[in-house]
């Protein structure tokens, strides 16, 4: 596969908990927050998905985009992280996907990719990780190999406006969230996503299209609750890996952003995240309040009780 078809795979991920994010932020609820400071600050929760409802942003994040000075994503974006996020998808030289599998899950696997008319040759490939990040694509694949997700077209937009690019992980961070997952992990992991997808296709139900409903909507409680659907939280490896995914993430990215604002009280940020980083207890906005840092939600209606990450 070409590396302009596979540049975006790795920011597909955060699929937010193995299945997540997709689609556009909703007009009356955006997933938006301000951090009051000597100089305003926001925080914007995206979807890691291409659509074209995902880029046509709600008019009070345009303006926070465009107020701000400094526009930092997840991990970097410039075209040698997209070099080697693009490498770490795929296996060594000589390995198969289907071998690491083994005969029972790689006869599951197959039959969802052949029941999406796809090839499963195609990924054979992948690592277990990043085949199981594919997986709840196949829908509409070609759009999304090929299209622009948002965290990746605010990249390019604050770079044509001459903003200061940066990312809250390194791509090592993010990668090792499954490169450290022993293969029998990696594999439970697929197996409960496997599991999440057929359901869904028995109902005739399109995972992406759910997720973009909920986003929508504008509806944190409700997308939190999706995120913790798509694993199997009876199980140690999904409690463990949810775990590194959320929790961990947000004390290190809220410490990271943290020490930005403080040290840099005169520059106006715009942190753009994965949106079920903003959810409960452990989410960002809580984890900024603990800093000291006052912050908020625009133009969002009142919000359910948060649910608390595991």
């Amino acid at each position: 596969m070409p590396f302009q078809n596979r540049r975006h795979t790795l920011f597909l991920l955060l699929l937010l908990a193995v299945i997540l994010p997709v689609a556009q932020a909703g007009e009356q609820r955006p997933f938006l927050w301000e951090i009051e400071g000597e100089t305003t600050s926001y925080m914007f929760g995206t979807i890691h998905l291409p659509d074209e409802r995902v880029l046509a942003l709600p008019a009070p994040v345009r303006a926070a985009f465009s107020a701000s000075d400094a526009i930092y994503t997840e991990i970097p974006l410039d075209m040698i992280t997209q070099l080697k996020a693009s490498a770490a998808i795929l296996l060594p030289e000589g390995e198969s996907l289907r071998a690491l599998l083994g005969p029972d899950l790689a006869r599951r696997a197959t039959a969802y990719v052949e029941s999406k008319e796809r090839d499963m040759d195609l990924f054979d490939r992948f690592t277990i990780w990043s085949f199981m990040l594919q997986l709840t694509l196949l829908d509409d694949y070609e759009k999304f190999l090929t299209g622009v997700p948002m965290d990746f077209s605010l990249y390019q937009q604050a770079v044509a406006d001459g903003k200061q690019v940066a990312g809250l992980e390194t791509l090592e961070e993010q990668l090792s969230l499954f490169t450290d997952l022993p293969t029998p992990d990696q594999a439970e992991l697929l197996s409960q996503t496997l599991d999440q997808l057929e359901s869904l296709q028995e109902k005739n139900e399109s995972p992406a299209e759910q997720i973009i409903r909920i986003y929508l909507s504008g509806d944190l409680k409700a997308l939190m609750e999706e995120t913790l659907a798509s694993t199997d939280m009876d199980s140690e490896v999904s409690r463990r890996f949810m775990d590194s995914l959320l929790k961990q993430r947000n004390l290190r990215m809220a410490d990271r952003m943290a020490a930005l604002l403080q040290k840099q009280p005169e520059t106006s940020f715009f942190f753009a995240v994965g949106a079920a980083h903003f959810a409960g207890d452990d989410g960002l906005p809580t984890l900024l309040k603990q800093h000291g840092f006052k912050v908020h939600r625009l133009g969002a209606q009142p919000q359910p009780s948060p649910v608390a990450l595991p």
